[in-house]
């Protein structure tokens, strides 16, 4: 019995002694971009498109990501924090389910979850940016 519960401690310290994939992530020099998409829109007339960036700013190794949108002639610049303990996660753009919608999240470890952090939603008039949820990693 005693064995058995030494093994068991021993494996749960090694787990937890495991590196995740994430944490061989380093953020490139500022200026660099990450991730890139874009869609047209439904102008047909003057063939306009929406398009989101994000890259790396001054701040990336504390884990703080720049993103610059387009959708026709507007254009915004905003920014979002990786979650506390997340600075090594690289972040990655989907797009949402809704119209004119792109998503940054991430993946922890080796789990296909992706979690919505951040999104990026265009109207006719205007370009909105917001976090979707609080994300607290350890």
């Amino acid at each position: 019995m005693k064995k058995h519960l030494l093994i068991l401690l021993f494996s749960c310290i090694i787990l937890a002694s495991c590196n995740n994939s994430n944490s061989s992530y380093s953020p490139p020099a500022a200026g660099t971009i990450i991730a890139s998409d874009s869609m047209k829109a439904e102008d047909t007339l003057n063939h306009s498109m929406f398009a989101v960036t994000v890259k790396t700013g001054e701040n990336s190794k504390n884990g703080v990501y720049v993103v610059a949108a387009s959708s026709g002639k507007n254009i915004a610049e905003g920014g979002f924090t990786m979650p506390k303990n997340g600075e090594k996660i690289k972040p990655e753009l989907r797009k949402g389910i809704k119209p004119y919608t792109y998503v940054i999240g991430f993946h922890i470890n080796n789990d296909t979850s992706f979690l919505k952090y951040f999104e990026v939603i265009s109207n006719h008039d205007s370009i909105r940016m917001q976090y979707l949820q609080s994300i607290t990693l350890q």
